[in-house]
């Protein structure tokens, strides 16, 4: 599995929208959906930092996700601009490879 990792920070006051656009069933979900290997996308808050997200998004492969980005590079453009007014910071952390489903305490 490949993970594409963001971090975010949002512009006061625009936390709901932010988590509206960026989380389940958003405006970045619909558009990953569209593709099969796309395997779902995860919205964390962070409780220590107001306006403090990351986005972790699963694809089958890291092929898969550069396929994706360069297929629907114009709709990626557009919902890019669309959400440009909710974030101070947009950053990649980068994509990561998780080749384990099981966690060990």
């Amino acid at each position: 599995m490949y993970l594409m990792i963001w971090e975010f920070h949002t512009k006061p006051g625009f936390d709901r929208s932010f988590e509206e656009a960026y989380g389940q069933n958003g405006l970045w979900d619909r558009l990953f959906r569209q593709d099969t290997e796309f395997l779902g996308t995860e919205l964390l808050k962070c409780s220590e930092m107001n306006g403090h997200y990351v986005t972790i998004d699963r694809w089958t492969t890291e092929e898969a996700y550069k396929s994706f980005k360069e297929r629907m590079k114009s709709e990626i453009k557009s919902i890019d601009e669309r959400c440009s007014n909710l974030t101070d910071h947009e950053a990649p952390l980068g994509g990561f490879f998780n080749n384990s489903f099981a966690f060990s305490r």
